[in-house]
């Protein structure tokens, strides 16, 4: 069995930002660093909890991934990559690298994900109908994408993923095989 999950980068205003709605106060969100970081080195990491101690959705749907699930890659209003998990998630301190969470806004423990990752263009300005109706964990009923780390994709969004990005069917084909 292999879950799909989707994984939101909201990019703050001093980057140059493109989607224009506010944070809402969520303190734990990514920027643009982390995001090429992440892309470079082939992995995926989340504190375990907020910077005060709180639970986080996005983060707590870190837990669950598994070697051979698929997360889809989103920024700037597009899925921009598709990756595999090499391996189950684990336990890891937040990545020292230049430029990752720079201001401190991260608790130091966290969930750490290596993957394979192929890039992929697929903007989600259109269809926006479609996604209010999503009844899964990544859009809000306007369309928007959540703010949220880490979400899981739903069965019926799958399906509308997998018609509209080639790229996407042939790694679920792929990954089909081998299980």
């Amino acid at each position: 069995f292999m879950c799909i999950f989707f994984l939101f980068f909201f990019f703050q205003a001093e980057d140059g930002i493109r989607d224009r709605s506010p944070s809402r106060g969520l303190g734990d969100v990514y920027k643009r660093q982390s995001h090429d970081i992440e892309n470079e080195y082939n992995f995926l990491w989340s504190p375990k909890l907020t910077k005060s101690g709180g639970r986080n959705l996005g983060y707590e749907n870190m837990k669950q991934v598994r070697k051979g699930d698929v997360i889809l890659h989103s920024f700037d209003q597009a899925i921009k990559g598709i990756s595999v998990a090499v391996d189950d998630v684990y336990s890891a301190d937040r990545p020292d690298f230049l430029g990752f969470d720079s201001d401190g806004k991260w608790d130091p423990d966290g969930w750490r994900v290596d993957v394979s990752m192929i890039p992929v263009d697929f903007s989600l300005r259109n269809d926006r109908d479609y996604y209010g109706r999503d009844d899964s964990q990544v859009f809000q009923k306007n369309g928007q994408l959540n703010q949220r780390y880490l979400s899981v994709v739903g069965d019926a969004l799958l399906d509308f993923f997998k018609q509209k990005i080639p790229q996407l069917k042939r790694v679920l084909d792929n990954q089909e095989v081998e299980e």
